[in-house]
């Protein structure tokens, strides 16, 4: 039988990878742009890790 994978924050067995690091999280640790206005690009934005989304979409 094989074994679930774990989210690397709270444990949970349902889990995704983010897209850039290749971190497992659960769902409620994923994080993907969403724009109001524009479909596409939120459609194809990639699922990330709150680290990963923090360097890509926060403006400093």
């Amino acid at each position: 039988m094989a074994k679930h994978e774990k989210c690397e924050i709270c444990g949970r067995d349902t889990v995704v990878k983010c897209s850039k690091c290749g971190k497992s999280v659960c769902l409620g640790h994923i994080y993907q742009y969403v724009d109001e206005s524009n479909i596409a690009i939120t459609k194809h934005s990639p699922l990330l890790c709150a680290e990963c989304y923090i360097k890509k979409y926060v403006r400093r």
